[in-house]
């Protein structure tokens, strides 16, 4: 079963997509209550800490909705750019540690990730702040092209932070058909550990 989760999606895009279009809603959320220089990498530095959760996501084999708990851990590092993520969750029958370093600067997430019994996976994704409200209260929206059950497809990930809780939604669009539709592929929702 391939599961992947939060910022690990896909290794290197070919070609990093404009990050979609907001909607004039959010747009007005977001500029009526701007926050002075804030940043995305401000909002990546401020996930730091320990994180706990559930990950719902559609089973490739079954396209059934599955669950699981899990556990991340991010550090950032004193460069105010670099995260280091651990990830701890069971893919039913077996745990599973993923640890990522990410770079974030200006409108780009780069990352690697390791896990066990893989080869190292790179990859980069435009980042569009959608709003930022204070550094614990923002939205992000992440894309890039890549692949997603063996399709080529367009990966879009929307982050929203609400104190502390942070969602995650991955939805995809298959490159290999004429639809443009985005389809649902996991959702991660963690609250900060005091």
């Amino acid at each position: 079963m391939l599961i992947r989760t939060l910022f690990v999606t896909a290794p290197l895009a070919m070609l990093l997509q404009a990050a979609p279009a907001v909607s004039s809603e959010t747009t007005s959320q977001a500029s009526a209550t701007p926050i002075e220089d804030f940043s995305a990498e401000d909002a990546f530095i401020s996930l730091a800490g320990k994180w706990s959760g559930e990950l719902q996501y559609r089973d490739y084999q079954s396209d059934e909705l599955e669950s699981i708990t899990v556990a991340v851990t991010m550090e950032a590092l004193p460069d105010g750019e670099t995260i280091i993520q651990r990830y701890d969750y069971s893919d039913p029958g077996f745990q599973v540690y993923i640890t990522s370093l990410i770079t974030v600067k200006d409108d780009v997430l780069a990352g690697a990730t390791a896990r066990a019994g893989r080869a190292f996976e790179t990859y980069e994704k435009a980042i569009a702040v959608t709003r930022q409200a204070s550094p614990t209260d923002w939205g992000i929206v992440l894309t890039d092209e890549s692949n997603d059950d063996n399709r080529p497809a367009r990966i879009r990930e929307t982050m929203t932070r609400d104190q502390s809780v942070l969602t995650v939604l991955k939805e995809v669009d298959y490159l290999d058909d004429d639809k443009e539709e985005w389809e649902f592929r996991n959702q991660i929702t963690l609250t900060a550990q005091r």
